[in-house]
């Protein structure tokens, strides 16, 4: 259930897509959570969120979140598809 929103980073002066979901449990326990867009990883979290900056206006995104557990096993990929618009300097995920 990976939910994501565009949102403003005054302090970088940029947009940026915040991902949420719910936690995974595991049997030999949840080290961290794979983030990929479109099929490419950006990166992992600990957490259940994840923040992605390398976003742009007007473009369709399909987020996916995988569990990886202690011994390297990760889960089936859910994913949200969002498209980032963009009007004037304002952003907004649909």
């Amino acid at each position: 259930n990976v939910k994501g929103s565009i949102v403003w980073d005054p302090w970088r002066f940029a947009y940026y897509t915040n991902l949420t979901w719910g936690a995974s449990t595991d049997n030999v326990g949840v080290k961290e959570y794979v983030a990929k867009r479109n099929g490419t990883q950006l990166g992992t979290s600990t957490k259940t969120s994840f923040q992605d900056y390398g976003i742009t206006a007007n473009t369709y995104y399909n987020d996916e979140i995988q569990a990886r557990d202690a011994a390297g096993n990760t889960s089936t990929a859910t994913s949200a598809r969002l498209v980032g618009r963009c009007f004037l300097i304002w952003c907004w995920a649909e």
